[in-house]
C-alpha cells in the first residue's frame, strides 16, 4: 500500500545520542536502543524487518544512514553523507512501495534507496533514541510526526 513517514527531528547533542526512525515490525525494542543501530560500532538490528534512519554516535561520525533489515538477514545500508550537527533540525521521509523497496528523504530531496528493504509484513511507525555511554543526558525532539498510505 505504499506507506510513507515522516517526522521533523531535533537533537541537541549529536556526539553521544542513537535515534531510529522508520518502520518496524516490532512493537517494543530491548537491547541495542535502536530498532536498528551501531551499538559497538557496527550496524545490528532488533527487529526482523525494519527500514528508516539511524542517526548513531558509536558509527564514529555524525553522519545520517539509511538501513533496512529484511526477514532477519544482514542489515543493509546507505550513507546519506550528510552530516547532523548539534541543535540542527532535519525533516526525514522513508516511503516504502509495493515491493518493499525504501526510499529516505532528508528535507525533502532522496537521499538514499534500498532494494527489497522490507518484506510483506505489518509494519509500525517508530521513533527510538537514547543516550550513549560515558556521556550526558541527550535530548531529541519530535516537533511533528505524518503517516500516510496508498488507499485502494
Amino acid at each position: 500500500r505504499a506507506p510513507e513517514i515522516e517526522v521533523k527531528l531535533s537533537i541537541v547533542d549529536v556526539s553521544g545520542t542513537v535515534v531510529f526512525f522508520g518502520f518496524s515490525d516490532a512493537t517494543s525494542e530491548s537491547t541495542p536502543a535502536g530498532t536498528i543501530d551501531a551499538d559497538g560500532g557496527t550496524l545490528t538490528a532488533v527487529a526482523t524487518n525494519a527500514a528508516g534512519f539511524v542517526i548513531d554516535a558509536d558509527l564514529g561520525t555524525s553522519s545520517i544512514y539509511g538501513a533496512s533489515v529484511n526477514a532477519g538477514a544482514s542489515v543493509q545500508s546507505v550513507d546519506s553523507a550528510i552530516d547532523w550537527a548539534d541543535n540542527e533540525s532535519r525533516i526525514l521521509r522513508v516511503s516504502l512501495d509495493s515491493s518493499g523497496n525504501a526510499r529516505l528523504y532528508i528535507d525533502g530531496v532522496q537521499k538514499g534507496y534500498i532494494a527489497s528493504a522490507v518484506a510483506d509484513v505489518p509494519l509500525c511507525a517508530t521513533i527510538n533514541y537514547g543516550t550513549r555511554a560515558n556521556d550526558g543526558a541527550n535530548v531529541v525532539y519530535a516537533r511533528y510526526l505524518k503517516k500516510w498510505q496508498d488507499v485502494p
